[in-house]
């Protein structure tokens, strides 16, 4: 998508806003995997910001190709380890 001004003969590329959450991403709990519901185990993180357990982010993007939670396109390369201190 591009805009022009009247006045000026620039274009600028706009980034269209995301699209809204499915229903029920109040359900969700901090500290819990969007999958399994438990605390996280070995966390990760998807370009759409979730996070959650290895397993359960891999095996569910792996099968459905999108965030369980935002359901944004998600490949495999795309999860991220996260080091996080306890």
């Amino acid at each position: 998508m591009f805009i022009t001004s009247k006045q000026s003969s620039k274009s600028y590329s706009v980034v269209p806003p995301p699209v809204p959450p499915p229903d029920g991403i109040e359900k969700l709990e901090a500290g819990k995997c969007p999958v399994c519901g438990k605390d996280y185990e070995n966390e990760v993180a998807i370009p759409s910001g979730v996070i959650g357990c290895y397993k359960c982010i891999l095996g569910f993007v792996r099968e459905k190709g999108y965030c369980p939670v935002t359901q944004i396109r998600t490949a495999e390369e795309e999860i991220r380890r996260l080091y996080i201190k306890n």
